[in-house]
């Protein structure tokens, strides 16, 4: 039978070892590995933009509004000079 004590510090030796042994610098496969998948991360998202464009949508959207708010500025504008127009007209008969 195995003391206690030996126990423990067989188990806290063996802690002690994969504690250190996790803190150690990155090595050349882990980071080609990064550098892999962060590059694969790249291309994905530039297949989705090209496949889904995101905010093409959106923008044309934007500016079929902003036209529409353009267009009805111009003619509530329109429609005052006409009215402004009748009633100097009205004025000089």
């Amino acid at each position: 039978m195995m003391n206690p004590t030996i126990g423990f510090f067989v188990v806290m030796a063996t802690v002690f070892c994969l504690t250190v042994t996790g803190c150690e610098k990155e090595g050349p496969a882990e980071q080609a590995g990064k550098k892999i998948d962060e590059t694969i991360e790249q291309t994905s998202e530039a297949v989705e933009e090209t496949v889904n464009p995101e905010g093409v949508f959106e923008k044309a959207g934007e500016m079929v509004d902003e036209a529409v708010e353009t267009v009805k500025e111009s003619a509530v504008e329109v429609k005052e000079d006409v009215k402004e127009t009748l009633e100097e007209h009205q004025d000089h008969e």
